[in-house]
């Protein structure tokens, strides 16, 4: 035969007392807490791959209508140095920023040069200097301060000094004819030797 409940007692005014409340235990509080962690942890995650997703994804903003229009003035204003143009590289090879202080109304007393900065296909950083005395001050404003000589690789008919900073930035000068050059990755995100030397490899 089934044993009865005990019945509830009654208060005083004739009402049912409600049975005591269970008293939590440190398991459950435990519990509790690594639940509301874990979720506040997935939720921090999507946000901020969203937000990372968006910014590695958005369009790359290319310059090579300004390119052309750089290269154009900079060879109508009497061309201080032989400007040698990137020719024939990939279209995944976007160029993304171009400067020059020759042409396009540029004071004359500047010193001439020329710079391309390019996202390579890898997703990395290449930039390009063009100027008519050594580079080495040019590479220096882009993190290759300091560089250590890492021997020389010859692209073409012209031989660069391979050079590396004591933060890893790689960067490569040469003289091609009466033109210097140089290029460099920067200091973060900088392209690879292989990527540079394609650079080089480009001018025409």
């Amino acid at each position: 035969m089934r044993e009865r409940a005990p019945a509830v007692p009654a208060a005083p005014d004739g009402l049912p007392v409600a049975p005591p409340r269970r008293k939590g235990n440190v398991g459950d509080m435990v519990r509790s807490l690594v639940v509301t962690v874990v979720g506040g942890a997935l939720v921090f995650g999507g946000v901020f791959f969203a937000l990372y997703r968006d910014r590695h994804t958005a369009p790359v903003r290319r310059v090579d209508d300004q390119l052309a229009g750089v290269v154009s003035g900079f060879q109508g204003a009497g061309a201080p140095f032989p400007l040698l143009v990137p020719t024939g590289l990939p279209p995944t090879w976007a160029p993304t920023s171009v400067q020059s202080t020759v042409g396009m109304g540029q004071p004359k007393t500047l010193s001439p040069s020329f710079r391309v900065g390019y996202l390579t296909p890898g997703g990395r950083f290449a930039d390009l200097e063009e100027a008519a005395e050594p580079v080495d001050h040019a590479l220096a404003a882009f993190g290759a301060t300091d560089p250590v000589p890492a021997g020389t690789v010859t692209v073409g008919t012209a031989s660069y000094v391979l050079a590396r900073s004591a933060n890893g930035v790689l960067s490569l000068a040469g003289r091609v004819g009466s033109t210097y050059v140089g290029v460099t990755g920067g200091t973060s995100g900088g392209a690879t030797q292989a990527e540079l030397v394609q650079l080089l490899a480009s001018l025409r």
